[in-house]
């Protein structure tokens, strides 16, 4: 279980704090140019909830 940390000046905005890392799997689909042979760098941002 994840425990719910309130900040100080506002109980509404806190943390929670994951003791020891977890593996969250996704899935991705790649698309790349058919006359290309490696894939763009992309830039990727997971907001997790819940």
């Amino acid at each position: 279980a994840h425990s719910w940390q309130p900040g100080i000046k506002n109980p509404y905005r806190g943390v929670v704090v994951w003791p020891v890392p977890e593996n969250i799997e996704i899935t991705v689909t790649l698309f790349k140019d058919p006359h290309a042979e490696e894939f763009e760098d992309k830039e990727w941002t997971f907001v997790i909830e819940n």
